[in-house]
């Protein structure tokens, strides 16, 4: 019986492929196993409270009294608070599989979701994975289908645009800003410029901005997306994600003595 733990760290360029946070088992050489896990909406994304996250699945067993899979959102090492979640057929053999979480009430950044398999008795543990996303849960407003262009990981020239676009989803009457910012060790990166927001109407609808590093060799490891009433003083979302953009000075282009008298001939 193939018995496996295992903790994927949250690697940069793991996340931003949005999907990045749509994540996907490694596959496994044993015969308990759960592959191609998809996250819907895919991470990161920011959420309502009780909005469920979708889970699609598959897996094989050959535990002859069929398994149970479940899937739990965790934060920081433990279990997400005041978290709801699906419960689980009996899988036998090979196929795919549903399921779902949410969080009820409170601040809650969704940093990882586990995935069991157990026996049908709850006996045995039989596989175990964990996959790093960012699903941040907060009691007003919704960022989802976040996109990067390019996306991450990347080299970039500095000066030039990370762009981002998204949808969104407010019930604020006054509507909202939203904003991405690039972080590099933890802080705001040196020497970035990025966009402003328009006001963004009740209702549901999608949104750009962009970053840039104007000068420097820096790298951007995170981006911190802000969701704030217009006048900026209530926020309703806030969190960060990783990327990995290595922002450079414009490479020059090789020449020779013969092609400079040529350019200026």
């Amino acid at each position: 019986m193939d018995t496996r733990s295992r903790r994927i760290p949250p690697a940069l360029a793991s996340l931003f492929v949005q999907v990045m946070l749509i994540a996907a088992a490694a596959p496994g050489d044993g015969a308990n196993v759960v592959r191609n896990v998809a996250f819907d909406p895919a991470s990161p994304a920011a959420l309502q409270h009780d909005t469920d996250v979708g889970v699609t699945f598959e897996y094989e067993t050959d535990e002859p009294g069929g398994v149970r899979i479940w899937f739990r959102p965790f934060t920081a090492g433990s279990l997400s608070p005041d978290y709801a979640a699906h419960g689980s057929p009996l899988y036998t053999e090979s196929g795919s599989g549903t399921g779902s979480f949410r969080i009820a009430s409170g601040e809650v950044l969704v940093d990882e979701v586990r995935v069991q398999m157990w026996t049908d008795g709850e006996t045995a543990l039989l596989y175990e994975e964990f996959f790093p996303v960012r699903f941040h849960y907060a009691a007003s407003g919704e960022i989802t289908n976040i996109q990067l262009a390019p996306p991450s990981p990347a080299a970039v020239n500095d000066g030039d645009n990370v762009v981002v676009t998204f949808d969104y989803m407010t019930p604020e009457q006054d509507g909202v800003l939203v904003f991405f910012r690039p972080y590099s060790g933890g802080d705001l990166s040196p020497d970035y410029a990025a966009h402003p927001s328009e006001v963004y109407p009740a209702g549901a609808g999608v949104g750009s901005g962009w970053f840039t590093i104007a000068s420097g060799a820096v790298v951007v490891d995170e981006i911190r997306v802000t969701m704030t009433n217009p006048a900026q003083s209530t926020t309703y979302h806030e969190f960060r994600f990783p990327v990995n953009y290595t922002f450079q000075s414009t490479a020059v282009e090789p020449t020779s003595w013969g092609r400079v008298k040529t350019l200026y001939r």
